[in-house]
């Protein structure tokens, strides 16, 4: 098995220990040659919890993980030789003549998937039958995960991908090439055995290439496959219980598509996806097909799309949720590697020694995403999705140029419209031989953040032939580096043309993570005999890399106080700072990798992008900016490299207006006319930190004047109260309303005091008003109501003399076509027009007072009206009581409302640590809300650690009371 071509970083064979990796030889042509010896194998590992397995081709063999027997082969199904997936297919005659058409049929293209949610082996292959000339999907799943138990066994289908698949003008069906496959397991629950909810499926993605124009690529199909029901189905005998699949074009079809090689996201998780998540597509923006330009656009670098399907549905299709493209961060851009203008898809550019005698070079598949599109829920805190490519450093039209590894984390950024943002990019050279061209790059991430995997290495030198060389990023650090190569190129095979296609070095390469500790990553590669002419064999290595002491070895810390409480605070004023120490309590160094603060508060620290060594401390210094009146929630959220990230500070205060008046209303009941009433007491406090001047001023029949022990003057010194008296002295019968005043050189003034007062014994005055109360209703804070007309009546036989009109606090005047003042005839009519200019939300009082040349002297028209804030939220908090660590909480609602007349625009909603934004609710909010609309936001639990988990959803939008925050408490068990 030549296998003096491997040069081992292990000491033999065995599990990698001390960092140290082992490897065990593949399925290879030698060995089994059934499996296909001239074709480029298209291989794929899966790493269960007992046993890792291999398919290849057309056969697959699984291997044990641990104990005596670790690496070597498992004996199942009869012996311990490769088996040919065909049996799949055929058994129990071809199940129950179910999958006639996957058994007859070689091909290169599979992948074989462990679902690390239910603990079962998933296959996947496409066919073309010739006896029918079309294509079928077929797939299989395995009853148990131990392969090794005699009950072991398969559940084969098939599905005839020509009756989804258009044909070309020539009348031809595309052919559905290179499928690649994710599992999406989302339950309705994160707690064991994960009843599974209504989108689970099994996703695969194939190009459509136009046979009859060059192989071109004209579309993409996707299809769904039901998984729950896969899982349903029964060994005796096998029923299929799962819907037909579902597929889709995504796009239509064209000459050529830009949008290639979509690749499906896998979740690497042990539990559930996060439903909010959905299940995502990525794939490669190609340049513009025209011949000449080799370029991609670099705003339009990678494709993001967001799928979902409902099994519960009458016909479920799959339905397209969103779609983002992504820049490059590279400074030329992430051009594909290879890629010519006159060549689209033969990018072939990788040199190696046969190059100078054949003209062949080694095929990155610039074009291609390789497998998998690692997804992982980063401890329930929020998707990270894992993509890797070959990309030229030094772009070029004509001459060949070096390639490196792209490797990019996507993660979602939950502001309103949410959307994929690249989280860390990584343009990676061969830590072995920086110089050399590095190609099909498979990446996983482990759940410390780290990178592993495999790819392919070429040199241009005449002895350096391509090889495989493992890899590892260390996230915390930035350290890249390599376990040795899994395949020397100093000594390795080579790709001398030996018939039209062996060019290639293989097509897939294949990294996963192993579930039993999300922190080792599993890889498989093919390599060639040194002479590939004399030797037209190829062979294929597996390697355990094992895990990375940051992932193993996790830090902790510790933050002191764990929640803040700030008093009350004026609006558009800033608190004093209050202290949040993060102290490092574990045993190795801890990186904080970002500090925010939700809604009304702010911080400033020393912690953001630092490394806390052992016993180290940093500082965060949090303040209380209140936007709007009342209780307001908060959070400081910690993200860091321990296993309880992120660390939530529960944050509280009131928001108050710069000064405040109470009561808030005063009702003198029955008073005698002509008389004063006693005096009730008032109350106007500073908030502030500052002296304030101060004005009082009563509407009407009301007086007001500094009383008490600290009576109210012309200033009010910082953060003191001082008292002022108010009486009700009547000159007419009737319920008369009223304010005092108070006016000051803060914001939000004035305040109000509102007043009331049934005046009794008297007589009436000689003008009547229509209405007797002026109402406005839901004025919006800071705007002015529509002016509300009175007509004034003059009902005595005399004339009246209107000598001033005045109104009180937030009300004013606005003028009519016939105004009130002067003489007013017996008889006669004359109109106000009242408007109202709210400063905060509630009920205020007012009036208008009339004083004229009639004996009772003056009269006083009522106003009282009602404001609200241009947008609100509602409830002011949620509480979402015990949930199990690990598991997310059904979402519950808040709605938003927009008071104002204009449409508003939302700008980003968040919620803190351990809470999730989701889509939920009647009418899911997006980027904007209709004048005087609603929406809903949904938020969900997710609690990382046991305990009480505060937090908060913090809303920015257009309008002036922003943002706004809604207290929320959870507690992890």
């Amino acid at each position: 098995m030549l296998l003096a071509l491997f040069v081992l970083a292990a000491t033999g064979i065995g599990f990698a220990q001390n960092g140290a990796m082992a490897t065990v030889a593949g399925l290879n042509t030698v060995q089994y040659g059934v499996i296909g010896q001239t074709s480029a194998p298209d291989l794929t590992i899966a790493v269960g919890t007992l046993q890792f397995c291999e398919h290849v081709n057309s056969a697959y063999q699984c291997w044990w993980k641990n104990g005596p027997n670790a690496l070597q082969p498992v004996t199942f199904q009869g012996s311990s030789n490769p088996k040919l997936d065909a049996g799949i297919w055929s058994q129990n005659n071809y199940n129950g003549m179910n999958t006639p058409h996957c058994s007859k049929n070689n091909t290169p293209n599979s992948q074989l998937l462990h679902d690390n949610v239910y603990n079962v082996w998933i296959l996947e292959k496409r066919i073309h039958n010739t006896s029918t000339g079309h294509d079928y999907l077929c797939g299989a799943i395995s009853n148990l995960e131990d392969v090794s138990q005699p009950n072991f066994g398969w559940f084969g289908f098939e599905f005839d991908l020509d009756t989804v698949i258009p044909t070309n003008a020539q009348g031809h069906y595309y052919f559905p090439d290179y499928p690649q496959s994710g599992l999406w397991q989302t339950s309705t629950t994160t707690t064991a055995p994960y009843p599974p909810a209504k989108d689970q499926a099994l996703w695969i993605s194939y190009d459509l290439q136009d046979l009859d124009n060059g192989t071109n690529t004209a579309g993409i199909l996707i299809c769904a496959i039901d998984l729950a029901g896969l899982r349903a189905s029964t060994s005796t005998p096998w029923i299929n219980n799962s819907h037909t699949p579902a597929c889709v074009l995504p796009h239509p079809i064209s000459p050529y598509t830009a949008r290639d090689n979509w690749v499906p996201a896998n979740n690497s998780d042990t539990t559930p996806p996060l439903a909010a998540d959905g299940e995502m597509f990525t794939y490669v923006i190609e340049p513009p097909h025209n011949g000449h330009t080799y370029l991609t656009d670099p705003n339009h670098t990678q494709g993001v799309e967001q799928w979902t399907i409902d099994w519960t549905a009458a016909n479920p299709v799959p339905t397209a949720v969103g779609s983002w493209d992504l820049p490059s961060t590279q400074s030329g851009g992430d051009q594909m590697a290879c890629f010519t203008g006159r060549s689209y898809y033969n990018t072939v550019c990788i040199p190696q020694p046969s190059t100078a005698s054949t003209g062949i070079y080694i095929d990155s598949v610039g074009d291609r995403m390789q497998q998998f599109f690692h997804y992982t829920s980063n401890g329930r805190q929020g998707g990270i999705w894992t993509s890797s490519r070959a990309i030229q450093i030094s772009p070029s039209s004509t001459a060949t140029s070096q390639t490196e590894a792209d490797i990019r984390t996507l993660q979602w950024d939950s502001s309103v419209p949410p959307a994929i943002t690249v989280s860390g990019d990584h343009a990676m050279t061969d830590p072995n031989d920086p110089a050399a061209y590095v190609f099909l790059p498979s990446v996983a991430r482990d759940k410390a953040g780290n990178l592993q995997g495999i790819w392919g290495v070429s040199g241009a030198g005449s002895s350096e032939h391509p090889g495989l060389d493992s890899m590892y990023y260390v996230s915390e650090t930035a350290t890249l580096g390599s376990y040795g190569y899994v395949a020397d190129p100093s000594l390795a095979g080579d790709a001398k043309d030996t018939d039209s296609s062996n060019y290639r070095w293989g097509d897939w390469y294949s990294a996963v993570l192993d579930p039993s500790d999300s922190c080792t990553v599993w890889v498989a590669g093919e390599y060639l005999a040194a002479d590939r002419t004399a030797q037209n064999y190829w062979y294929t290595e597996i390697a355990e890399l094992p895990p990375l002491n940051s992932c193993l070895v996790q830090p902790a810390v510790t933050v002191t106080p764990s929640s803040l409480l700030f008093s009350s605070q004026a609006i558009g004023t800033t608190s004093s700072p209050q202290s949040v120490t993060v102290n490092n309590t574990g045993a190795t160094a801890l990186t904080i990798n970002g500090v925010t603060a939700s809604g009304n508060y702010a911080e400033t620290d020393t912690c953001a992008g630092s490394v806390l060594q052992l016993t180290g401390s940093c500082t965060i210094r949090v303040t209380f900016s209140p936007a709007t009146v009342g209780t307001i929630a908060g959070a400081i959220t910690i993200t860091d490299s321990a296993a309880s990230s992120p660390q939530v500070i529960g944050v509280s205060g009131t928001g108050v207006t710069p000064i405040t008046v109470s009561p808030l209303l005063i009702s003198f009941g029955n008073v005698n006319v002509g008389t004063t009433s006693a005096a009730h007491t008032m109350t106007v406090t500073n908030n502030t930190g500052l002296a304030i001047s101060l004005g009082l001023a009563a509407s009407g029949e009301y007086g007001v004047s500094g009383t008490g022990s600290a009576p109210c003057s012309s200033t009010l010194a910082a953060g003191s109260a001082c008292t002022a008296g108010v009486t009700f002295t009547p000159t007419v019968n009737g319920t008369t309303r009223g304010a005092v005043t108070a006016t000051s050189n803060t914001s939000y003034s004035p305040e109000v005091v509102s007043l009331s007062g049934v005046a009794v014994n008297g007589t009436v005055g000689p003008l009547t008003f229509a209405p007797t109360n002026v109402v406005l209703t839901n004025v919006v804070v800071g705007s002015t109501a529509a002016a509300k007309t009175v007509t004034v009546t003059n009902t005595s036989t005399g004339t009246v003399t209107i000598n001033s009109i005045t109104v009180s606090g937030e009300y004013g005047l606005g003028t009519t076509k016939t105004p009130c003042g002067g003489a007013l005839a017996a008889g006669a009519k004359c109109t106000l027009a009242v408007t109202f200019t709210p400063t905060v939300a509630g009920t205020v009082y007012g009036s208008v007072l009339i004083t004229d040349n009639a004996a009772i002297g003056k009269q006083v028209v009522s106003l009282s009206s009602t404001s609200v804030w241009p947008v609100v939220l509602a409830p002011a908090s949620l509480s979402f009581g015990t949930q199990a660590v690990g598991t997310t909480s059904a979402p519950q609602i808040v709605t938003l409302t927009n008071n104002q007349a204009t449409v508003l625009t939302l700008t980003s909603a968040t919620a803190s640590g351990d809470y999730v934004v989701t889509t939920a609710g009647s009418s899911p909010c997006g980027s904007s809300v209709a004048a005087l609309g609603q929406c809903t936001i949904g938020v969900q639990f997710n609690p990382s650690q046991a305990g009480t988990v505060a937090g908060a959803l913090s809303v920015s939008h257009s309008a002036s009371n922003t943002p706004l925050a809604v207290g929320l408490v959870g507690t992890g068990q």
